[in-house]
């Protein structure tokens, strides 16, 4: 106890001494931008930490009052490391946002600053993110799950700092601000997914007549109650906010970029499974049902927001989303290629590998085929506009230039197995699989798109 009381006033002269000299730096040097933007991120960071702090007391207190029976268990030594926390806590958050209030009163532009509006967004997206993971794993014990009184009262804090938080970024329409209510709508929106994804999992088990997973459908419901209101009203708050420009820019990358990325790999996974079984391989269908419904619901949603985004003419932002899926469709087929050249030559994996790698092309070349389609018509269209993109160079240059520097780093270790079985004997076709697989994969990559920029040239 003597100790701790000690530690925490050597804690408190340093951080005064420590105000001392900052101030005395930025009042030696006031017309120092600078150094008004150092302080600035000093006083916001020193909030955060010290908000981070006074919430995980005050989650430890609340979880004594709510847990009489002790389910989760502590001690007088947690006990008092939370009053610690509310003890330091309060006193520092009530002078530091004190200290904010006078900055505002005396300079109204202060709250326009990037420090507070970096501020902003971090408290409120990272409140946001645990109340709402918390409550919805502690809910889950309507569905069955063990009580997790420390998982409710972290989620009620989280929530109490995101509804203070929430009030003050509502008055802004920034960058910063806009990012928030990104992650607000994507955060409900993803976990509407999941409860969807819990549902036709459940349905599918059911029809094949599968043993079905615990509780899904309870933590389905639970899920979607929670989600679906946080997404609505994100969803409203960024398109009332948020320039055209911005709400495009979203809408592809978390309607479009990133369910593609994931329904890709659920996708993989479950043809993976089916082909396994037709060739007479060990087919393990365990989570067959999980990657099905995630690839049938990302699909939907991939689907869903491509109407959103219909009817705007081609610009740079169409033109970053195309290229973008083409080049991660591309990475997928050089993928493919190298698996299945490597199980050609590694005869102990050569199904498993040969399978792999047909199952990813099969997702890939069709998502690559339609968007690089459309960006060889709007050549065609405008060849002028097209050629001269900045966006186009740099995919071309890029699918041209990475694919060449891996393949000579792959060149390294094929050049060395044949030198191997020169001066030893015996060619090591397993240690020649993987990198004479990426080699040629990369190299086609390489070659193909330095074809297509000759072409563009003559």
């Amino acid at each position: 106890m003597i100790f701790g009381i000690l530690f925490l006033a050597i804690m408190g002269a340093v951080g005064y001494f420590a105000l001392v000299g900052i101030k005395a730096t930025i009042d030696k040097h006031q017309n120092s931008q600078g150094l008004e933007f150092l302080r600035d991120i000093l006083k916001y960071a020193a909030l955060f930490l010290s908000l981070f702090f006074l919430s995980f007391g005050l989650a430890g207190l609340l979880t004594e009052v709510i847990d009489p029976n002790q389910v989760a268990y502590t001690n007088k030594e947690d006990i008092a490391r939370w009053l610690s926390f509310v003890f330091v806590g309060i006193p520092v958050v009530a002078v530091l946002t004190w200290w904010i209030r006078r900055d505002f009163a005396k300079e109204p532009k202060a709250s326009s600053e990037p420090a507070w509006q970096l501020y902003l967004l971090a408290a409120t997206s990272f409140s946001l993110l645990i109340w709402f993971l918390f409550m919805i794993g502690s809910l889950n014990v309507l569905a069955g799950a063990d009580y997790n009184p420390k998982g409710i009262a972290n989620g009620l804090i989280a929530f109490a700092i995101w509804l203070v938080h929430i009030r003050l970024i509502n008055k802004y329409q920034s960058l910063m601000s806009n990012i928030h209510r990104f992650i607000g709508w994507f955060a409900g929106a993803t976990g509407l997914v999941i409860a969807l994804m819990n549902l036709l999992e459940w349905v599918i088990e059911k029809v094949s007549s599968q043993p079905t997973g615990h509780k899904l459908i309870q933590e389905a419901i639970i899920g979607g109650a929670l989600s679906l209101p946080t997404a609505i009203f994100y969803w409203q708050n960024f398109d009332a906010k948020a320039s055209l420009i911005e709400i495009r820019a979203y809408r592809y990358l978390g309607g479009q970029v990133i369910p593609a990325l994931f329904a890709t790999i659920a996708a993989t996974f479950s043809i993976n499974t089916f082909f396994t079984w037709l060739s007479g391989g060990d087919a393990y269908w365990d989570e067959t049902a999980s990657t099905t419904a995630a690839a049938i619901v990302l699909f939907a949603t991939i689907s869903f927001f491509r109407r959103l985004l219909k009817g705007y003419e081609r610009d740079e932002l169409t033109r970053v989303y195309q290229y973008l899926i083409s080049a991660m469709a591309m990475v997928g087929i050089a993928i493919s290629i190298g698996a299945v050249i490597a199980g050609l030559l590694d005869s102990a994996d050569q199904n498993d590998a040969i399978i792999f790698g047909a199952s990813l092309i099969v997702t890939t070349l069709p998502t690559w085929w339609l968007h690089w389609r459309k960006c060889q018509f709007a050549m065609a269209v405008d060849f002028e506009v097209e050629h001269h993109a900045p966006i186009r160079r740099i995919y071309l240059y890029a699918l041209i230039g990475i694919p060449t520097l891996v393949a000579l780093g792959s060149s390294v270790w094929v050049v060395y197995a044949f030198f191997k079985a020169l001066l030893i004997g015996g060619l090591d076709q397993v240690q020649l699989s993987t990198p004479l697989g990426i080699l040629i994969s990369t190299g086609l990559v390489a070659l193909f798109h330095l074809r297509v920029l000759q072409k563009e040239r003559d």
